[in-house]
């Protein structure tokens, strides 16, 4: 979500406005002439006539719901009190659930993260399975909001989840416990290459931030990776403030509203980047993420590696109204520093790459690391000592181990490209190619392309392979 936060002036207007909106549902204190008909007609019969007498709240409610939906637009929202206090809780980093971080796909909703000391951790939850059913209620076509709104609850209260992974159901009972999210994770890697995990543009997520970009500065940084993938994004003011880190002067996007009117929103009082920045994405960065990686991307101050952001363009406002709900409206669709459009499109890639340790050790070689030591084995990914889940999958055939040629292309800092004429993959460095010819080095399975380890180790200089009792150890020196 974006939000820019209102003046006491505006305030004031959309609270006279949204009276007046709830005056046209809330049908008990209206006057016949300034009532649909129709819809006064039918609340009257149903009040006056059904069994279960009046039900004037949820008729109420309805209506709201029923106009936010014939919008069609899963960002314009209504909240109730109590969801209106959950949703809050969320955009503060702390929250009461189960300890994941989902995003929606094509094959639908998906626990992208699992987050330390969370119920969801204990019960042995992973990145990559997929949320079927909450409480036996299929998700459906459920949106991220709505399925969070069915998971979170009461502290220490139970919820049933029902995921699949690999094609088999597994159901989960899990407590609902104090959730604290970092909003941002830094260290440091080898040759001065300072990463920077950004997991939300929460409250305070923009002073998070710039501490941690100092603690790097002070250790002689000379190079930044700021990692934005799974970041759904958050407030656009957080976003305008990390800019202004990198940023002296500018325009971090153009609003343009429904009657095609372009506004600037001005960077002011802003510092020079001091870095070469990095940014990562995958197709679950969406919003404020996509707001800062734009404007770095269009004043060439950033490299975006990674996948195709998600392409939420738009801007939301919130209205309170008079009962303590809450309603946030699409406003406006924003643009790029260089008047790109986003919505419905998203970012492209500097260096398009799949896969997540794919994407990480692509912009380590990007940012500048040139050494590498990476231990992999079925679960765990250790990159330079620092370990992560891996969804890379080794091959065993006829007594030899192959790997995903994405995987073994991002150890050399090679592109993988596909090669029309020859039809065949091809990996390219800088300016040079290589066509990988199909033979007896190579299998394909399930739609990717895999290679020998040991072959393809043998022919490239910089890189060792080794293989060890539950894996492999590979080494990069350049």
């Amino acid at each position: 979500m974006l939000k820019q936060r209102l003046s006491w002036k505006r305030l004031i207007a959309v609270l006279f406005l949204f009276a007046v909106v709830i005056s046209a549902v809330s049908f008990s204190t209206m006057e016949a002439d300034t009532t649909p008909n129709k819809i006064q007609e039918v609340y009257d019969l149903l009040n006056e006539n059904h069994l279960e007498g009046n039900k004037e709240e949820e008729m109420t409610n309805a209506a709201i719901q029923a106009m936010v939906e014939v919008y069609g637009d899963p960002y314009t929202q209504y909240f109730n009190p109590e969801e209106w206090k959950e949703f809050q809780r969320t955009m503060q980093s702390s929250y009461v659930g189960i300890g994941v971080r989902i995003a929606q796909d094509e094959e639908g909703i998906s626990i992208v993260e699992v987050f330390d000391e969370s119920s969801a951790k204990e019960a042995g939850l992973k990145s990559g399975d997929y949320i079927t059913a909450v409480e036996g209620n299929a998700v459906g076509d459920k949106t991220t909001s709505e399925l969070v709104q069915e998971i979170i609850g009461p502290e220490k209260t139970k919820v049933n989840i029902t995921i699949t992974r690999d094609g088999e159901k597994m159901d989960f009972k899990l407590e609902r416990r104090q959730v604290q999210i970092p909003a941002v994770q830094s260290f440091m890697f080898s040759d001065g290459v300072g990463y920077l995990q950004l997991n939300s543009f929460s409250e305070d997520a923009d002073k998070e931030f710039a501490n941690g970009l100092e603690s790097l500065q002070k250790e002689d940084m000379q190079s930044l990776i700021i990692d934005l993938r799974n970041n759904p994004g958050g407030y656009l003011d957080i976003a305008l403030n990390i800019s202004k880190l990198f940023i002296e002067e500018g325009t971090l996007i153009y609003t343009k509203d429904n009657k095609g009117d372009l506004e600037g929103l001005a960077i002011k009082n802003g510092k020079e980047a001091q870095h070469p920045i990095t940014i990562m994405l995958n197709e679950n960065s969406a919003s404020a993420s996509e707001v800062l990686s734009g404007a770095l991307q269009d004043y060439e101050l950033a490299t975006i590696v990674g996948t195709k952001s998600f392409g939420k363009g738009s801007v939301q406002r919130l209205f309170p109204l008079t009962d303590g709900s809450m309603i946030k409206i699409t406003m406006e669709e924003y643009l790029t520093p260089k008047k790109r459009k986003v919505n419905g499109e998203g970012l492209p890639p500097d260096v398009n790459v799949e896969g997540a340790a794919e994407q990480l050790i692509t912009a380590m070689h990007t940012a500048g690391v040139k050494n590498f030591n990476i231990s992999l084995n079925e679960e765990l990914i250790s990159i330079n000592d620092k370990e992560y889940s891996t969804d890379v999958e080794l091959v065993e055939e006829n007594g030899n181990v192959y790997a995903p040629v994405r995987f073994l292309a991002s150890l050399i800092g090679a592109e993988v490209k596909w090669n029309s004429e020859a039809e065949q993959v091809e990996l390219v460095i800088g300016e040079q190619s290589q066509v990988l010819k199909e033979n007896e080095y190579q299998l394909y399975r399930d739609g990717k392309n895999y290679v020998d380890v040991q072959h393809f180790a043998s022919q490239y200089s910089i890189l060792e392979a080794t293989a060890k009792e539950d894996g492999w150890q590979f080494t990069i020196k350049k």
